[in-house]
């Protein structure tokens, strides 16, 4: 019964959280597209109404709060691409008052946001990438389930192709492989602190695939897309832990990579996804979204022209390319 909204070109230079129903919000307009994020719920009569209105408490120009935003009960997760900060360390203490030094352009954060005892929102959690750095756009995605969040940030410039799970790991960025990318994934501790969980990297990472454009998490799976990933395969590839080749034939086809916990509850690749039809420019993994074992992929710039839906399970898709950019959708299940 609650939505979260994000206008992110918002301009309004207040930091403060208003949790007043339905509160007429006077908009300074003095910090350029610093953006804002508005929370709806129903009444007792069912009608939505305005529940509180969301403000970074280092709010400044063109931090794009709002860019993302997701809710699980009583968190909501707003990401801000082009904040500026260069700190690396998460900030648990509620309603910290952040200072944004302006040293680390688009570096971008993350807020948490929970609800008090009196049932008002207050900032809960101030996270960073513990490799920040300039023009990283932490906070391109986010996604919470529980007591998990997971934030993308698709032009993070490392070649790692590897997954740390150490917690609260000090993240060496090897680079050069800019727009990459990466996704964080966030835990809560035993005294409710967020911390570092995971730092996850496709196992083919390379430059401008933009791994983390798109994230998803359902229970103990994870999902993150990569749409200008270039290889041309059609095949799903279920091995844990692949390594992938990337034969770099089918220019921004785009790709999805599917994690999940082992045994031991590290995050491990867990499958690599591509169209049946995979072709060139469809950017596959533009949008994710899961629930359960249902994972559901966009292609907005795919370019076959039927208007039917296909249900035969592993369809070879013929795609006739004789409607550009009109876009698909492709829904997997666990067998």
């Amino acid at each position: 019964n609650t939505i979260v909204v994000g206008p992110l070109q918002e301009g309004n230079s207040s930091t403060a959280i208003n949790n007043t129903d339905n509160a007429v919000i006077v908009d300074a307009g003095t910090a350029s597209s610093s953006g804002a994020a508005y929370v709806f719920r129903k009444d007792g009569s069912g009608n939505w109404i305005q529940d509180a209105y969301l403000k970074a408490s280092n709010a400044g120009e063109f931090d794009f709060f709002g860019k993302s935003v997701a809710i699980s009960g009583n968190t909501i997760v707003v990401g801000a691409i082009e904040e500026d900060s260069s700190a690396t360390v998460i900030d648990n203490t509620d309603n910290a008052p952040l200072t944004d030094e302006d040293t680390a352009p688009a570096s971008g954060a993350a807020y948490v946001l929970k609800k008090d005892d009196s049932g008002n929102w207050i900032q809960d959690a101030y996270l960073k990438a513990s490799n920040a750095g300039s023009g990283g756009s932490f906070g391109i995605s986010v996604s919470v389930s529980n007591d998990a969040i997971v934030v993308g940030a698709y032009t993070e410039s490392s070649s790692s192709t590897a997954i740390n799970n150490v917690d609260n790991a000090t993240i060496v960025d090897e680079g050069p492989a800019y727009g990459s990318g990466a996704v964080y994934v966030f835990k809560k501790d035993a005294t409710g602190n967020w911390l570092q969980d995971a730092y996850l990297k496709a196992s083919n990472a390379g430059a401008d695939d933009l791994f983390g454009s798109s994230v998803a998490i359902s229970g103990n799976t994870i999902v993150v897309g990569a749409y200008q990933e270039d290889n041309g395969s059609t095949d799903i590839n279920n091995t844990d832990n692949a390594s992938i080749t990337d034969a770099g034939t089918a220019s921004q086809s785009g790709v999805v990579y599917v994690f999940k916990k082992d045994d031991s509850g590290n995050w491990i690749q867990d499958a690599y996804l591509k169209a049946s039809n995979a072709g060139t420019d469809d950017e596959f993994g533009w949008s994710v979204a899961i629930s359960g074992t249902i994972v559901v992929v966009g292609a907005f710039l795919e370019d076959n022209s039927p208007t039917a839906v296909n249900n035969a399970d592993n369809a070879t898709i013929v795609d006739e390319g004789t409607a550009t950019n009109s876009g698909a959708a492709y829904i997997f299940t666990l067998k």
